[in-house]
């Protein structure tokens, strides 16, 4: 008697975006941001001078904007002639992981604060911190 097994291979392919076109920037905290009471959340404009685009709200290719003194530092609002762009990789939280826009800069050289129109369209506002997003930096 003879038996014949057969084995199903599965290829999972992962949202990484790390190929020629990106480089690492480091490793992040993410926090959250919104306006303030004195400010209008359809008029608020980051330092880049650009209208923020809540990250609840964005399209399929750009999630939204986010502030972060170490990108900015390093590469400005503009970037090779092009709107400043970086991949986060958020292993805790996969819905954050995805392309944003830099139009702010924030306090902290290790925090990505993420921009939302209100509290409610945040999906971590009752964790307040996510830890350990991969940063990359866009080359256009």
């Amino acid at each position: 008697k003879t038996t014949t097994s057969t084995t199903k291979v599965t290829t999972v392919t992962t949202q990484k975006k790390e190929s020629n076109n990106m480089d690492l920037v480091g490793t992040f905290k993410l926090t959250y941001y919104i306006p303030t009471s004195k400010q209008n959340p359809n008029t608020i404009v980051g330092g880049s001078g650009r209208k923020l685009i809540d990250c609840s709200v964005g399209n399929s290719e750009v999630k939204g904007s986010v502030a972060c003194r170490a990108v900015y530092e390093k590469y400005g609002y503009k970037y090779n002639g092009k709107r400043t762009m970086i991949y986060l990789d958020v292993p805790n939280f996969k819905s954050l992981t995805g392309y944003y826009y830099v139009d702010d800069c924030c306090g902290g050289k290790s925090t990505v604060d993420i921009y939302y129109n209100s509290k409610n369209n945040c999906p971590f506002k009752n964790i307040g911190v996510i830890r350990g997003a991969k940063c990359y930096i866009v080359n256009y």
